[in-house]
């Protein structure tokens, strides 16, 4: 069975260092509301890495753009457009 997660596109309401913080960067306060809903495992840590790669990932913040994420979206080749 093909798992769901390998065909889909990503759209998160959060800033990239949310998920994947630099070293140089402070670790967010575990009190902080939303680091309680971005505490993953590598293995999807590694998956958002590959759809990073791949442009299936948006992080909408801190721009909050909707102009970009439409954008985005232009962007993504259909896979069962011929052309």
């Amino acid at each position: 069975e093909e798992d769901v997660l390998e065909n889909a596109i990503f759209v998160f309401d959060a800033e990239r260092s949310w998920v994947f913080p630099s070293k140089d960067e402070l670790k967010m306060p575990e009190h902080f509301f939303d680091a309680r809903y971005f505490k993953c495992s590598d293995e999807f840590r590694e998956l958002l890495s590959f759809k990073e790669e791949a442009g299936l990932l948006f992080w909408f913040r801190p721009e909050k753009s909707y102009a970009k994420m439409s954008e985005f979206f232009s962007k993504i080749q259909d896979p069962m457009d011929p052309n």
